[in-house]
């Protein structure tokens, strides 16, 4: 149905007629009512019900939410949210664990210009995402979405903004540039000022429901292999209004056609109330379109069309389904490195789906079943404590006074024996304790989370360290395999979007020249190079996340054991480690961000002077004639020690005495022993002293040369 709407446009248009502002239209509202049909058929449903669990509320379509359970239990058990905090905290750990949030290579590290391209970029995007951007909103937020949505979007993009404004200044002579004055008074004359607002890179996370484009796309790269994608943009009126009068000198982008406020809030679905949206404020929530002050503050829908039409690449926008509001132009005229400017992430790796199952999708209906079983023990609890009656239809009996259940209270009637009976409930058994326990623990192993639950519910497990060790590595593993696939698929496709604009557009003179000097840059290659060259070099960016990395103890240790392996396989590498990539990353893993103010600067430390080669070589000869000397010692003394002991033993044998009573017969021939082995031992000593002065000698001869 969707290939034959394309064809009737294609027929009823001439596509030779790129500006007619109805084929554009027309062509507009069919993506836009595929794409949505689709979402609201086959992934709306699901998405707000991965919401309302995530919010901790019960879907839309849960037993708790009917007629039936009203007067009973229908609390919400906060598996999935505390599982999705979880998640949250171990991406934290693994993304910015260390001072560089971004590591940028060359592509080639042989040629300089390149390498010295890459040392800019890592000082400028740096600096971009620690001042500038709000990296750590930003990343966490769209890793929030990719765990509840299954997926999450940002657009990329140049923000420049300024503001044009009279000022009065002294008149110059046209000729000689000097200052023109009348009657003695400075002549002054109103000029244009031009005063730049914003000049900065931004990465705006797009809401779930604000993206559309081809279902039917390549699941690997939907957004680039999709023919269309659209992105709705809410604005107000008034700021419409004021960019349809200003214009974008530095990035190109498509000045807006001029409309009047009543065309604007006549246009299509100005008053949309979209359900995903409601669902993640609250069904609570008033919609919008009540709460609008009106006129200028009215949210208007605009929508960013990037098409691919006969193999070029057009954007442009739209106000709803009925307004032009910029004219379509090939990509490369808007965005200058020639990509559609979004990038999309995912954590669950789904082939063949462009819309893959969420982590929160994933325990859905194990959070219903825990939620069921908890509330049925609730329930079970409140009727032991508060039992049951059955009352006699027509009785006489304060039935409101018998519903309070008032302690020390009473309840008036005529019968006490045939009016009312109580039923009593058994107490809840300790199988509804332990269905509770397990499902905990199906949870926290499908979402990669190591809770105390978990550690207490396995008890072959958790009475040793080896067990708690087992446990942790296999949610570390699934933990650090959903960090890995949200990385490869959202973070660093940013983050190269990002390079692109800064070579496009950066042109804050400061800010090059301060990441120049931090990479010293001039010491290195001079003035010859050019940095409009550099930037324009192709770089490879990576983020430092590793397998591992959520674990400190565990990166730790594979850091020293690779350290050790490469020591002994390829000695000659260790020289070459850097060490302060080494100190920066032993303290991030330990919270730090690095271990700068625990060391002193490399150029401070005192350094010893270099030495003769040939007096170290003879230092070394003496230091080994020492140690043989002294083992000779040791051999010396042994030897006069067994000889003591046999002949000790065979006198002792002959006389038939004990040895000790022979000891006590024969001490003058004991001291005689004693006297001999001082009298060697100070021989080995004078020989010792010797070789030590020799050894001070060619040290003082060294010095004085």
């Amino acid at each position: 149905m969707q290939n034959d709407e394309f064809a009737q446009i294609d027929a009823e248009e001439s596509p030779q007629s790129n500006n007619d502002d109805v084929y554009w239209l027309q062509l507009a509202r069919t993506m836009y009512s595929a794409s949505t049909d689709f979402l609201d058929s086959s992934v709306r449903k699901r998405v707000e019900k991965n919401v309302a669990h995530f919010n901790n509320r019960h879907a839309k379509d849960s037993k708790f939410n009917s007629p039936n359970y009203r007067n009973r239990n229908r609390m919400f058990h906060p598996k999935t949210r505390n599982g999705e905090r979880s998640n949250e905290a171990a991406f934290a750990a693994a993304m910015f664990s260390t001072a560089d949030l971004v590591s940028i290579g060359a592509s080639d590290p042989s040629n300089p210009a390149v390498q010295a391209s890459a040392e800019i970029h890592q000082q400028l995007l740096n600096h971009r995402l620690e001042i500038t951007i709000p990296w750590f909103l930003t990343a966490m937020g769209a890793y929030q979405e990719a765990q509840v949505f299954g997926l999450c979007a940002s657009y990329n993009h140049w923000k420049y903004r300024e503001r044009t404004y009279k000022e009065d200044v002294q008149a110059l002579h046209p000729l000689t540039g000097e200052p023109l004055f009348i009657d003695g008074e400075p002549a002054m004359i109103e000029v244009d000022q031009v005063e730049v607002i914003e000049d900065e890179p931004c990465i705006d996370l797009i809401p779930f429901e604000n993206l559309r484009f081809d279902p039917a796309a390549d699941w690997r790269d939907p957004i680039n292999k999709s023919p269309y994608v659209i992105r709705e943009v809410p604005m107000y009126a008034g700021d419409v209004l004021a960019q349809m009068s200003s214009e974008d000198s530095k990035t190109g982008a498509q000045p807006w056609r001029e409309y009047t406020l009543s065309e604007l809030l006549s246009s299509e679905d100005e008053k949309r109330d979209d359900s995903t949206q409601r669902a993640r404020e609250g069904e609570e929530r008033q919609p919008t379109s009540e709460t609008q002050a009106g006129g200028e503050f009215t949210t208007v829908w605009l929508r960013e069309y990037f098409v691919r039409k006969d193999g070029e690449e057009y954007v442009y926008w739209t106000v709803g389904n009925s307004l032009i509001l910029a004219d379509p132009v090939p990509l490369e005229e808007v965005y200058l490195h020639g990509e559609r400017p979004i990038t999309l992430g995912i954590c669950v790796l789904e082939a063949h789906k462009t819309y893959p199952t969420s982590p929160v999708e994933l325990n859905s209906q194990l959070q219903e079943r825990v939620n069921s079983v908890v509330n049925q023990r609730a329930d079970n609890v409140d009727l032991v404590l508060n039992k049951r009656y059955y009352i006699k239809r027509g009785a006489k009996i304060d039935t409101p006074a018998l519903m309070r259940n008032t302690p020390g209270g009473g309840v008036v009637m005529d019968d006490i024996h045939a009016d009312i009976r109580t039923e009593s409930t058994p107490d809840v058994t300790s199988s509804s304790y332990a269905e509770q326990d397990r499902l905990d623990v199906i949870m926290d192993e499908s979402a990669g989370a190591f809770s105390q639950s978990s550690v207490q519910n396995n008890r072959a497990l958790n009475e040793t360290v080896g067990g708690m060790e087992m446990m942790n590595a296999g949610a570390s593993a699934i933990s650090e395999y959903t960090i890995r696939t949200f990385v490869e698929t959202w973070v660093e496709p940013t983050l190269r979007q990002l390079v692109k604009l800064e070579a496009a557009y950066e042109t804050d003179d400061t800010l090059l020249a301060l990441a120049a000097g931090k990479t010293d840059l001039f010491q290195r290659y001079g003035q010859n190079l050019k940095l409009d060259a550099l930037l324009d070099a192709e770089l490879t960016v990576r983020v430092k996340v590793g397998m591992g990395a959520t674990n400190p103890q565990q990166k730790l240790e594979r850091m020293r054991t690779g350290f050790m392996t490469v020591g002994q396989i390829a000695p000659q590498a260790i020289p070459r480690i850097k060490e302060e990539e080494v100190v920066k990353e032993v303290f991030g893993a330990l919270g730090y961000k690095d271990g700068a103010r625990f060391f002193d600067d490399a150029e401070e430390q005192p350094t010893e002077p270099p030495q003769d080669p040939m007096l170290v070589v003879r230092m070394k000869e003496l230091d080994l004639k020492k140690s043989d000397q002294e083992f000779g010692q040791q051999l010396a003394a042994q030897k006069l020690q067994d000889e003591r002991d046999r002949w000790m033993a065979e006198l002792a044998l002959k006389e038939r005495i004990s040895v000790d009573e022979l000891a006590q017969k024969t001490g003058l021939e004991r001291e005689k022993i004693h006297t001999q082995r001082q009298i060697a031992a100070g021989k080995l000593t004078e020989g010792q002293t010797k070789l030590q002065l020799q050894a001070e000698n060619l040290a003082q001869r060294h010095d004085t040369f």
